[in-house]
C-alpha cells in the first residue's frame, strides 16, 4: 500500500524521471507533474476493469425549464428516474442523441416544458481535451415544467488522490501500487519518450495482470451455496 507521496517516490525511482518532482535531493519529492500522471493513470485503470460494486446513484435537482446537467466522475449511466413526492420513482426511457435531434431539433432551450419522458447522454465537445471531461452530460426531454429530483444510476470512477494531501490513498495505491506505477510509466513512454512500442509493452503486461484481478473479483462475487444464485438475463443474482 502507498500514499500519494510514496507513489511519487516509486514512480521516480523506477522511471528515473526526477523532473516529475521537486527537491528529491532533499527527499521532499514535492509534486512537479507526477500527480497529474498518477490521476490519469488511475482513470485509465478504472476504465479497463469494471467492478460491479462501483455502481451508485446520485440525485440531481432540476428547476422549471431545465433539461441538462453534468454528473461528475461517472463512467456511464444505467438508469434515470424521477423521484415522486411519495418517494416512489418513475423511470425515464433512454433515447439516443440522434433521436433527440430528430424529434426535438437542436434548439433545446426553446422546447415547451412538460413532464420529462426521455433521457439522453449528450456527446462531449470533440475539441476539448480528455482531462476536461470527468463525468457524463445528461439531458432530459421535454424540459421539466416543475421542480423535480432526478435519480441517476451508473458506474463511477474510483476516488482519486487528494492532491492537497500527500497522505491520501486510493484503491489502486493501497491494493495494486505496482500496477498503478507501471500505468504511469506507460504514460511516460507515450507522452515523454514518444515510444509507442514501449507503451504497448507496458499496456500488454498491465492488461494481463488486470485480467487476473478481475477473475479473482468474479470468483469472490459468486461465493456461496449454488441455491443462492439464479441465472437469468442479468446473470447470477
Amino acid at each position: 500500500m502507498a500514499t500519494l507521496e510514496q507513489m511519487r517516490r516509486r514512480v521516480c525511482d523506477e522511471s528515473g524521471h526526477w523532473e516529475l518532482v521537486e527537491d528529491f535531493f532533499d527527499a521532499d519529492y514535492d509534486d512537479n507533474g507526477c500527480n497529474a500522471l498518477l490521476l490519469e493513470a488511475q482513470r485509465w485503470l478504472d476504465r479497463l476493469i469494471p467492478r460491479p460494486r462501483d455502481e451508485k446513484y446520485v440525485d440531481l435537482t432540476f428547476s422549471v425549464g431545465e433539461y441538462e446537467d453534468t454528473i461528475e466522475d461517472f463512467r456511464y449511466l444505467t438508469g434515470v428516474y424521477v423521484v415522486e413526492a411519495d418517494n416512489t420513482t418513475t423511470k425515464l426511457a433512454r433515447k439516443s442523441y440522434s433521436w433527440i435531434l430528430e424529434n426535438y431539433g437542436d434548439g433545446f432551450s426553446t422546447i415547451e416544458p412538460g413532464t420529462p419522458e426521455f433521457w439522453s447522454v449528450n456527446p462531449p465537445n470533440s475539441g476539448a481535451s480528455s482531462e476536461e471531461f470527468s463525468g457524463v452530460d445528461i439531458a432530459i426531454f421535454p424540459p421539466t415544467d416543475a421542480a423535480i429530483t432526478l435519480r441517476v444510476y451508473g458506474a463511477h470512477y474510483g476516488t482519486g488522490f487528494d492532491t492537497e494531501d500527500d497522505d491520501s490513498e486510493t484503491w489502486w495505491s493501497v491494493n495494486e501500487p505496482g500496477i498503478l506505477c507501471d500505468a504511469v510509466r506507460m504514460l511516460i513512454e507515450k507522452k515523454l519518450h514518444r515510444n509507442a512500442q514501449g507503451a504497448r509493452d507496458f499496456e500488454a503486461d498491465i492488461k494481463a495482470r488486470l485480467q487476473e484481478i478481475y477473475y479473482d473479483e468474479c470468483a469472490q462475487e459468486v461465493q456461496g451455496p449454488p441455491n443462492d444464485f439464479r441465472m437469468g438475463a442479468g446473470g447470477a443474482e
